[in-house]
């Protein structure tokens, strides 16, 4: 899981947050979270690297300007359509957040 921070974060106060996410969701869902903290300043820019070295990404923020915006990132393929996952095994998220899925869906 990529995420944008400002400021620092110490290896140690990031382990120990992914270690307690990992506690929950290793045994509920069997799912291991890698925690992948970038610099604000630096994000879209590490973002573009790592799609463009074809990295593993489950999990990326996207902003409301510049080059990781939502839909310059889906224009350009770089995000995928969960429609399919969704409907298989996400109908509790769609329960509970209704219209708002609308506005984290690509329009194929």
């Amino acid at each position: 899981m990529m995420y944008p921070i400002m400021g620092t974060i110490t290896q140690t106060g990031a382990q120990g947050v992914e270690d307690a996410i990992n506690a929950i969701t290793e045994p509920e869902i069997g799912v291991h979270v890698s925690l992948n903290p970038i610099e604000i300043g630096s994000y879209a820019q590490q973002l573009n690297l790592m799609i463009t070295s074809n990295e593993q990404l489950d999990v990326v923020a996207t902003f409301p300007g510049g080059s990781a915006t939502f839909s310059a990132m889906s224009s350009q393929n770089q995000l995928l359509p969960l429609d399919d996952l969704l409907d298989e095994y996400g109908t509790d998220i769609k329960d509970k957040l209704g219209d708002l899925v609308n506005a984290t869906t690509i329009i194929c």
